[in-house]
């Protein structure tokens, strides 16, 4: 029984004896939180701790803070340094009269040099805006020590206004809650420019108000104190004093009211611009279309973009049969063939004989498979010479003035997409914040730009009256608008500086997608183009339909999407089918069928001379400052 109680000791002894090991830490330093020494013993963490820690803080009127951090650490292990991280973005949640005030407040750092406390030599440092916060690193990476170490930190903390009408407050983290390692021996001293309410100081440790575990006292406009206890891991001492409203001015260097009249100048530059050398002229609707069209499918196409400029390309097909230059042979149920019946010439332009060429380079026949290895090599080539038909002075499509003015509302959108990622970011502090920041600008290129481009495509719509083409911009518009308010916001950046940049990106990029000016020529070829859209719908060419107008028109109708309502106008006709098809459909022939056949095998036609380019031819417990720190 004796031996067993004996064990019983043992297992209860060691017992012990782990628990003190293990909870040692704790078990020290939690008297130390309200023992009220004046020095109070520190325990190293992660291989170094701080003996001591002071603050010198002279508030200025234009609430910037001139800061000079004195801290000593002692290394347990060979460490290069220490870090420093300063918060320049931080969003804060504060009771204030009966009431919870949230805003952000953003700052920034400059002035700033990293002394050796004893020796006075500047001692290196790498920065850089990470998170929201300066990162400084301390020491040389060339070296490494032990013992004791003092660093001397000083720096202009300039904060921003923080938006609240009823009060400004001193809301500021003298010890951050970031540092690894305990801290003893915090000390501080503030100078605030002019007089305010002792009752109105609070001193936080974390998320509670500090009580008898912080001394201090108030001479003039001068708080010194000290805190007398160890700061744990991860507990940062705050200081929260509310001012009234009208406390701290502004400083007469601030360029705010000047970046902001910049901003609303580059607006002002592109609605000016689009008012004035960009915005289109009345498109004539009504009116005698006339007949024959000076016009090919493939420049109608051209000219209204997008899909129709793909139809316009293999509409030239139908147009080419017409003109009598080749013809459409049907065998059996499906395949159809290309019979060449003469050689280009004169009669066709420039463009038209590159791809006609094309058509029949291995021979007077062709079928659809064939043409995707005889046209591929051909089709930009096609398009280069369509719009060098269109680039000359008396076939210009769009003034050179107004395409000069979106070439300089798109730059003010590369613009605006520089300052916006610097508001995003924030200041830049070395080589790595430039090429972030850089690297930003080319996200929203990469982002901004295909969207504009897009938008430019429906500008062409809206431009022709498509109520489609209008309300996709306009959500578009709203999309774009909310996105970056969104982003800014999420960044705490949302302010009337940022409202301004944002209004510069969207108002710049949307006038430069419709800043195509048509000319006097553009406007009336366009004209001519909504006239034949417009009578090709309501019937109204069908009243003085004939046989040669029905074919003649029958390219064109392809090209806009209506070759079949196109047929039905000419269904109680009694048209003759064209010499220019030869098959099957001869002997059971309507319009509507034989349409319904042309748009079924042109569309297999267009599949194959289609390539992958675009052929269009157009909180509580803390403030501001603290952060936090840690070893290297």
């Amino acid at each position: 029984m004796k031996q067993y109680e004996g064990k019983k000791l043992m297992v209860l002894l060691t017992g012990t004896l782990l628990a003190l090991f293990f909870f040692l830490p704790v078990g020290i330093t939690a008297p130390m939180l309200d023992s009220g020494k004046t020095d109070p013993i520190i325990l190293a963490f992660n291989g170094y701790k701080i003996t001591r820690y002071d603050v010198q803080i002279k508030v200025q009127e234009n609430n910037s803070l001139d800061v000079t951090e004195n801290i000593t650490a002692q290394f347990e292990e060979p460490k290069h340094g220490i870090y420093r991280n300063i918060p320049l973005v931080h969003k804060v949640r504060e009771p204030m009269n009966q009431e919870t005030v949230a805003y952000t407040q953003k700052a920034k750092i400059s002035n700033l040099l990293v002394m050796d406390g004893l020796t006075g030599q500047t001692v290196p440092i790498n920065q850089e805006n990470k998170s929201g916060q300066l990162a400084l690193k301390i020491g040389d990476a060339s070296q490494t020590f032990t013992g004791e170490k003092t660093y001397c930190i000083r720096y202009t903390y300039s904060i921003n206004s923080d938006g609240v009408k009823s009060f400004n407050g001193l809301y500021y983290n003298l010890i951050g809650d970031g540092w690894d390692t305990y801290i003893g021996n915090v000390s501080f001293a503030i100078e605030m420019p002019k007089a305010f309410d002792p009752k109105d100081i609070v001193f936080m440790l974390g998320a509670k108000e500090a009580g008898s575990r912080v001394n201090y006292q108030v001479e003039d406009n001068r708080i010194t104190g000290k805190v007398n206890s160890v700061l744990a891991r991860g507990e940062g001492l705050t200081i929260r004093l509310a001012l009234p409203q009208g406390y701290f001015r502004r400083s007469t260097d601030d360029h705010s009211a000047i970046w902001k009249g910049i901003l609303a100048g580059l607006i002002l530059v592109s609605l000016l611009l689009f008012f004035l050398v960009g915005r289109n002229p009345r498109l004539q609707r009504e009116g005698a279309l006339p007949l024959p069209l000076t016009f090919t499918p493939a420049e109608a196409g051209y000219v209204l973009g997008g899909d129709a400029a793909k139809r316009g390309r293999t509409a030239l097909l139908l147009y080419w049969a017409d003109k009598g230059y080749l013809c459409f042979e049907k065998n059996g149920q499906d395949d159809v063939a290309l019979v060449k019946l003469k050689d280009a010439d004169a009669g066709l332009k420039p463009y038209e004989q590159t791809l006609f060429n094309a058509l029949f380079v291995n021979g007077d026949k062709v079928t659809a498979e064939q043409l995707k290895t005889q046209v591929a090599g051909v089709l930009s080539q096609t398009e280069r010479e369509l719009q060098d038909y269109f680039s000359v002075p008396e076939r210009r499509i769009y003034t050179v003035s107004s395409c000069k003015a979106r070439g300089v509302c798109y730059l003010l959108t590369l613009l605006g997409m520089v300052m916006f990622s610097a508001k995003i970011y924030g200041d830049i502090y070395s080589w790595t914040d430039l090429l972030t920041s850089m690297v930003l600008v080319g996200v929203w290129a990469f982002v901004l730009f295909p969207f504009i481009l897009f938008v430019d495509y429906y500008a062409r719509k809206n431009g022709t009256g498509s109520m489609t083409g209008l309300l996709i911009n306009s959500i578009g518009f709203l999309l774009m608008l909310g996105m970056l308010l969104g982003l800014a916001s999420y960044a705490g950046a949302l302010d009337r500086e940022c409202w301004l940049i944002v209004a510069v990106m969207s108002i710049s990029g949307f006038c430069g997608a419709f800043m195509k000016k048509r000319t006097a020529f553009g406007n009336e070829l366009l004209s001519q183009i909504l006239r034949l859209k417009k009578q090709l719908e309501t019937g109204e060419l069908a009243d003085e339909q004939t046989s040669e107008l029905f074919y003649s028109l029958l390219p064109y109708a392809y090209m806009l999407g209506m070759s079949n309502d196109w047929g039905k106008f000419g269904e109680d006709k009694g048209f003759q089918s064209p010499s220019w098809f030869r098959g099957s459909m001869v002997n059971l022939y309507s319009t509507l069928s034989f349409s319904n056949v042309v748009n079924e095998q042109l569309g297999v036609f267009e599949s194959n001379m289609t390539y992958s380019d675009s052929s269009d031819g157009s909180g509580g417990g803390g403030g501001a400052g603290g952060g936090g720190g840690g070893s290297w």
